[in-house]
């Protein structure tokens, strides 16, 4: 009996430490601004179902009451949205760009926190625009299994791969209730923008990525923007859709007379020492068409991942096949593309 008394009362004790530890632990809210915004101080008290932040030029995080709103005067406040039972913060901007944190526990009762910040408010436009960025309290590649672009592809040999960037990102779709993520195969608007990632490990000595597919965190830098404006432009005025596969040859003299002059024309009105040729144009082309040969084998669009909390990870669960039109010809996947560029980048001047 007296065993059996000293058990319960190092249980009594055990139970105690462990509630007196997390009591000192910063409530998961806390935790979530912190992680969105650690630059900034949250105030004690985070009201759960608040709607708007200010962010002060102090570095402090108010969220408005009726009272201090009518206060404060003409302010701009910022949207919330926040479910802290269900672990799960985003903030929407006034253009339309978010950040957002979700919590997965795992088996020890700590809080794996993700943070995404997406900068275009139109989900086509990632890849075009200045990227998407997903960041980790716990190490990105040891969350996520080993994604390859044979996931999506398994008929790609990496063997066969000469492009020097990546050509697709993974946009990861965190949820607000639940623990299953979907993950995306998007396209990149290659290669009018650079990619540096910084927590997946593939890459090279220069810390350039030699993956197809990238995910985690990652910035789309531009490059060739000039290239990108000449090569859309030219196509949405062709005469001729035969130029097109003239120029993919290099043949430009066998090009219609009419294209030919509109791409001096557009060379001439945009110099750029990245593109100032019509070779550049010719080796852009090659290029989208090693893409398009690739595109035109996707099998899997999305995968369904599910967090599981023993390993702090997640799992492959399910695969969701390819049901996305394939371009009939070079010339449509082209301008498929041009369509995306011209909703994506409006900035020509450059």
């Amino acid at each position: 009996m007296k065993k059996l008394n000293l058990i319960l009362a190092l249980f009594a004790i055990s139970l105690s430490a462990n509630v007196w530890a997390e009591s000192k632990q910063p409530s998961l809210a806390h935790q979530m601004w912190q992680f969105a915004y650690p630059d900034y101080q949250p105030p004690k008290h985070i009201p759960r179902q608040a709607k708007e932040v200010i962010f002060t030029n102090d570095k402090k995080i108010i969220f408005p009451t009726e009272d201090n709103k009518a206060k404060a005067g003409n302010i701009e406040y910022t949207e919330v949205v926040a479910d802290y039972p269900n672990g799960y913060l985003s903030v929407i901007y006034d253009d339309g760009s978010m950040t957002e944190v979700v919590a997965f526990k795992d088996r020890l009762g700590s809080y794996a926190l993700f943070k995404e910040e997406a900068r275009s408010s139109n989900p086509d436009c990632i890849g075009y625009s200045e990227g998407q960025e997903i960041y980790s309290n716990y190490p990105v590649e040891d969350n996520f299994p080993d994604i390859k672009l044979q996931t999506f592809i398994p008929t790609f040999s990496p063997a066969d791969y000469s492009l020097y960037t990546p050509i697709y990102y993974l946009d990861m779709d965190f949820p607000r209730r639940g623990t299953t993520v979907t993950a995306t195969l998007i396209p990149l608007n290659y290669p009018s923008f650079v990619a540096w990632q910084k927590d997946i490990g593939r890459q090279d000595s220069d810390g350039d990525i030699t993956s197809p597919l990238a995910y985690g965190n990652v910035e789309f830098i531009e490059s060739l923007s000039n290239g990108q404006y000449i090569l859309n432009a030219w196509i949405t005025r062709l005469v001729d859709k035969q130029s097109l596969y003239y120029a993919l040859a290099g043949d430009f003299d066998a090009m219609n007379r009419q294209d030919s002059k509109a791409l001096a024309q557009l060379l001439a009105e945009n110099p750029n020492d990245l593109f100032y040729e019509k070779k550049h144009l010719s080796e852009l082309l090659q290029d989208y068409q090693k893409i398009y040969a690739i595109d035109k084998q996707i099998k899997y669009r999305q995968l369904k991942l599910v967090w599981n909390k023993d390993s702090a990870s997640f799992r492959i669960v399910k695969k969701i096949p390819n049901h996305a039109p394939v371009a009939k010809s070079f010339y449509d996947y082209l301008m498929r593309r041009t369509r995306y560029y011209d909703a994506c980048y409006t900035d020509k001047d450059i």
